[in-house]
């Protein structure tokens, strides 16, 4: 009687098709309890044969637990205002810089109308100095003086146009927003 020694090799499992646990099991099963046909001399290998079938496989995993986000913020506004308009629903995809929340801007569009008419007002002021220098009408010192309030309302309107800007509340990345915890209407700070 010969014995036929088989050499068994090691498959990575990542390399190895998926099998449903109960398959192997009936496999096994199957394969013991069918009685040997063949005589001593024309031992068959101990294989059973199958065809390869495509199973859906879930990819799901119930547990308990706390779920955390990668990513996450509270977001607050820079300036302390009343709610007027919400542009998202719990759970929503945003993208990142999409309008979130806008506040009233009433006051801060007011702010930038002045400071915008301030500048219009102080850059002719200052080209009218400036013809009036060259004519030698205007010292220097009162073009300069001139120039700098222009300069001053122009840094002015930029800071009354970043208030404005502060009244817009947006996704600082995108993901999903979470729960929303004001209503329109509400004094935030």
């Amino acid at each position: 009687m010969t014995t036929h020694a088989s050499r068994i090799r090691a498959v990575p499992r990542w390399l190895r098709p998926p099998v449903a646990p109960a398959g192997a099991a009936l496999a096994l099963a199957a394969a013991a309890l069918v009685p040997p046909t063949a005589s001593p001399a024309q031992e068959a290998p101990g294989v059973i044969v199958a065809s390869a079938t495509r199973v859906e496989f879930p990819l799901t995993v119930e547990a308990l637990g706390t779920a955390r986000a990668n990513e996450s913020v509270d977001i607050r506004p820079k300036v302390t205002e009343t709610v007027t308009a919400i542009h998202f629903t719990e759970g929503q995809y945003v993208k990142a810089g999409e309008i979130l929340v806008t506040l009233d801007d009433a006051e801060m569009r007011a702010d930038v109308a002045a400071a915008r008419a301030a500048l219009v007002d102080s850059e002719s002021q200052y080209k009218r100095a400036e013809e009036l220098n060259r004519s030698k009408l205007v010292s220097e010192s009162e073009l300069d003086s001139r120039a700098a309030r222009r300069d001053a309302d122009r840094a002015a309107l930029d800071a009354a146009e970043s208030r404005l800007s502060d009244t817009v509340i947006r996704a600082p990345f995108a993901g999903r927003v979470g729960l929303r915890r004001v209503s329109v209407g509400s004094l935030v700070s």
